[in-house]
């Protein structure tokens, strides 16, 4: 028998190889592949076994956040508006939309504030945002965006004429991009529509090569929902990267520029348009809101820079107390870095890939505050009102992935050239590898390389600091062994592999790395109780707060009273009215910070006075804006970390058996009150800890001890322990502690912060002390308790100011803060406890009247006898802003009854 020799057999009834065959059956199935993607990653969170649902942690109604997932770190989110933003004020939108009722105002925050016009609850981000209506709906939601983002880039890649798997490697890559595994709040929304814009500019670019009307109908739609999302920095930031793409197809097209050009003004107005609503509400809001801030030279600090390429050098979230995790919102990795740098060096498509590795060098700089192009970049319109070191990272995700995936193209065309010609062979399988046939390839990856390095020295003093954490060196090691082994394995894919086999091997590469880091946060999702959620606060004040208000020192934080439709004055905001937050600042809390309003930071509004003393002070002005309720956490946990200094992060000291240190604290950190248990923040060397810990406090001439075994104890985690006998803590003077540690064979660590006002002994560094965190139960302030539980104490204040108040010539009837009816023996006036906020209307018997303020409030004149109130808002033009959605809106259907011929000839609309 002859040897055969390997051939691609064609099928000849078709004219298609096999591989061809294969290329058309993905492209088919590759949209199931994208949906399906984000429900494999996230099916322990799907199946109930975690769970990274923020509202048990955000809300104040959990048990907390107990670290009790597969790893350590919160769970799945490094920015708490998750919950209190997205979560919160989103379910009251999806709670609008489903009663017919446009979500332009939010009565439950505040004394009352726009809803849509804050832009980041994504009000009118339908149908989308009804999906916040439903439990767990920001995991359902982040998936869905993930879908979306997915089909995009795979939509984008193949208009570019990219391969059907290098494609759908591209979609897979921005699925599990680091913005959407580190982040669920409302930046996370504008970034499935950049794919989208950059579709719609290349499907605009290619029915202008053809001379062809229309096919902007996908820019439009890009645009009007990156704005709808909610996130106008991102939006904006996204933005100018689809600028400067549609410059550059405009540089490059010569004979249809104006073509191409009208089209983006069409698919640009229209967009616009369709956006109005929510641009006239935000535009509204800020002409009445407290001034903003200015990021302009707000530079990313540099021990950052490594988690761009070795995501969890430092730890998981907030891991050793570090509390700069907010600043960054996504990595790339050392393979898509590998990949991008090949992108822009060997990319076919030479233009586009220096633009986009221009935007990703540029970006960085601007991050970094580098003098000269920092400045250039703030001569740009709002970029300094954006903070771009921030909100700039999923643009260059996209920019990374779109290079990665031309440097994967690059390597299939040069594959496919060493085919000889119509033969259909394929190569032996020692020849061809990608570094033999271009040697720049070492060159990239040497500069790749140096990078690395780079990032390690500027990170560091963090990555030595946390190396003295319990488990910080084990990070450190995972995270840069892994970075270095992907990276390794791309070149290996590179220089050793057959360049056939190299494609295939690079892009499961790339989505390995992807997936393996997207989990890593997933672990930490919360088990069991610690997601229990106590409802017992919430339905005694549905049953009793009426239309009146209450004010939180701790339980059922701010914004979620909108979760549960409960008035709270309490709020987290973005921005905010001025006459409102003025009010706060000048008649409630001077100290108070003005943006989270929470009722716990910072912990002392005043030198020597608690948060609760403040209040008792100023009790009448809270009950004047018709606070009924005042909710104190049954064992209020007043931390000394309210005192440390967490900068640097935390250190940790091992407590050897038999060791004790000793200090002493101002009883004033935590007010009058008796304290019931306490707690030590400590690590346990992976569980190595041994023995028990001895707590002793002493204040005045009383002690009481406690004992807590340090078997099993949660590691990097408070240890609780309860008190032999109630401690009294003295209004002033100092409270005296000892730590002691009892028999065992191994240290536990103490976690440390700067206190340069403690005492301590000898054996802890100077100016360190202990994190303690004591139960206090506060002295009762002025009004009777009506509730208790293990989560809260409630306290009524006496005589609280009526949410409708006509004086004793009119009898008023309500019930709801919209309607009242009126009974005056003679002409009044009706002063309704909502913000004064232009886009307020009242009708008096269905005739428009005047409204006035009183104070921060509303007023209307009252006739003499029966009246019938009717109060309605909606933002200024808002009508107007209705007219130019639906003049987008025809825009729209216009183009889209025009798009069967277009359909026809291969284009979409």
């Amino acid at each position: 028998m002859k040897k055969t020799k390997k051939l691609l057999l064609l099928d000849h009834s078709s004219g298609e190889s096999p591989r061809q065959r294969a290329e058309k059956l993905l492209s088919r199935s590759s949209a199931c592949l994208l949906a399906l993607v984000p429900i494999a990653i996230h099916w322990p969170e799907l199946t109930g076994w975690l769970s990274s649902d923020p509202l048990p942690l955000t809300s104040g109604l959990g048990a907390g956040w107990q670290g009790n997932g597969v790893l350590s770190g919160l769970p799945g989110w490094i920015d708490g508006n998750a919950g209190v933003t997205l979560q919160a004020l989103g379910h009251l939108a999806a709670h609008d939309w489903r009663h017919g009722v446009l979500p332009w105002w939010n009565p439950y925050s505040g004394v009352g504030m726009p809803l849509a016009g804050e832009m980041q609850p994504a009000a009118f981000f339908l149908p989308f945002v009804l999906l916040l209506g439903l439990a767990h709906g920001v995991l359902y939601l982040k998936m869905t965006l993930q879908v979306g983002a997915g089909l995009a880039m795979w939509g984008l890649l193949l208009q570019l004429g990219l391969r059907g798997g290098i494609a759908l490697t591209g979609g897979i890559l921005l699925e599990l991009c680091g913005t959407f595994a580190w982040a669920s709040d409302p930046p996370i929304l504008p970034l499935a529509f950049l794919p989208l814009l950059l579709l719609g500019i290349e499907r605009a670019r290619a029915a202008a090569r053809l001379g062809q009307g229309g096919s902007w109908v996908l820019l439009a739609c890009a645009i009007a929902y990156s704005l709808l999302a909610g996130f106008p920095e991102v939006a904006y930031i996204d933005g100018l990267l689809g600028s400067a793409w549609l410059a550059l197809r405009l540089v490059q097209g010569r004979g249809h520029r104006g073509l191409l050009a009208a089209k983006a003004a069409c698919g640009g107005i229209a967009g616009m348009l369709l956006a109005a609503p929510v641009l006239v509400a935000f535009a509204s809001f800020l002409q009445q809101s407290h001034g903003g801030r200015d990021f302009n030279h707000q530079a990313l600090p540099a021990g950052l820079y490594a988690q761009f390429l070795f995501p969890y050098i430092y730890g998981p979230f907030f891991f050793g107390g570090r509390v700069d995790w907010y600043l960054i919102d996504g990595y790339l990795g050392v393979p898509a870095l590998l990949m991008a740098a090949l992108g822009v060096l060997r990319g076919r498509d030479r233009g586009l890939c220096v633009l986009l590795g221009v935007w990703l060098v540029l970006g960085v700089a601007k991050a970094a505050d580098l003098p000269v192009i920092s400045s250039l970049w703030n001569l740009v319109p709002l970029v300094g009102q954006a903070m771009f070191l921030r909100y700039a990272w999923p643009s260059w995700e996209v920019a990374g992935i779109v290079l990665a995936c031309i440097a994967l193209q690059g390597l299939a065309d040069r594959a496919a050239a060493l085919l000889p010609a119509g033969s259909g062979r394929l190569l032996p399988a020692g020849s061809g590898r990608v570094v033999a046939a271009d040697r720049r390839v070492l060159a990239c990856a040497a500069a790749c390389a140096g990078l690395c390095v780079a990032a390690l020295v500027l990170g560091r003093p963090v990555w030595r600091e946390l190396g003295s954490v319990p488990g910080g060196r084990s990070w450190f090691y995972a995270a840069t062994g892994f970075g270095a082994l992907t990276g390794l394995a791309s070149l290996a894919a590179l220089a050793v592999v057959p360049i056939r086999m190299a494609v295939p091997a690079l892009a499961s590469l790339l989505v390995l790395d992807a997936a393996v880091q997207f989990t890593v946060p997933l672990l930490s999702g919360t088990r069991g109780d610690a997601r229990r959620i106590d409802m017992g606060v919430v339905t005694f004040l549905r049953q009793n707060l009426g239309l009146q208000r209450f004010y939180t020192l701790g339980p059922l934080g701010p914004n979620y009273g909108a979760y549960f439709g409960l008035a709270s004055i309490n709020h987290i905001y973005a921005p905010q009215p001025e006459s409102w937050v003025g009010y706060i600042h000048d008649d409630l809390d001077p100290g108070a910070n003005l943006t989270s309003f929470n009722g716990y930071e910072p912990p002392h509004p005043g030198p020597g006075e608690t948060r609760l003393q403040a209040f008792e002070r100023l009790e009448a002005n809270f009950r004047a804006i018709g606070v009924k309720y005042l909710l104190l956490r049954s064992d209020r946990v007043a931390s000394v970390a309210r005192s440390l200094d967490p900068h640097p992060p935390y250190l940790a000291f091992p407590l050897e058996p038999g060791a004790t240190v000793q200090g002493s604290f101002a009883a004033g950190d935590y007010g009058q009150g008796v304290v019931s248990d306490v707690a030590v923040l400590v690590g346990t060397y992976a569980g190595a800890a041994s023995g028990v810990l001895r707590i002793e406090l002493c204040a005045a001439a009383s002690c009481a001890s406690a004992e807590a075994d340090l078997h099993g104890a949660a590691d990097n985690a408070p240890l609780q322990a309860r008190l032999g006998r109630a401690l009294v803590l003295p209004a002033d003077g100092r409270v005296s502690y000892t730590l002691t540690h009892v028999g065992g064979a191994s240290a536990v660590a103490l976690w440390l912060g700067r206190d340069p006002h403690g005492a301590q002994s000898a054996a802890l560094p100077a100016g360190a002390a202990p994190e303690l965190r004591l139960s206090v139960r506060p002295n009762v302030p002025a009004g009777r308790s009506v509730y208790e539980d293990d989560l809260a104490d409630i306290f009524e204040l006496s005589s609280p100011a009526a949410y409708f108040d006509a004086g004793s010539g009119c009898r008023l009837s309500y019930t709801d803060r919209d309607r009242v009816l009126a009974t005056c023996i003679a002409p009044g006036r009706l002063i309704r406890r909502e913000l004064m906020f232009d886009g307020w209307h009242a009708w008096v018997n269905g005739r428009r009247m005047r409204m006035t303020a009183n104070g921060i409030f509303q007023q209307v004149e009252l006739p003499a006898g029966e009246s019938s109130v009717v109060f309605a808002f909606s933002p200024p033009y808002a009508r107007l802003a209705f007219v130019m959605f639906a003049g987008g809106a025809c825009m729209v259907a216009w183009q889209v009854s025009r798009g069967t011929q277009h359909r026809k000839q291969g284009l979409l609309f």
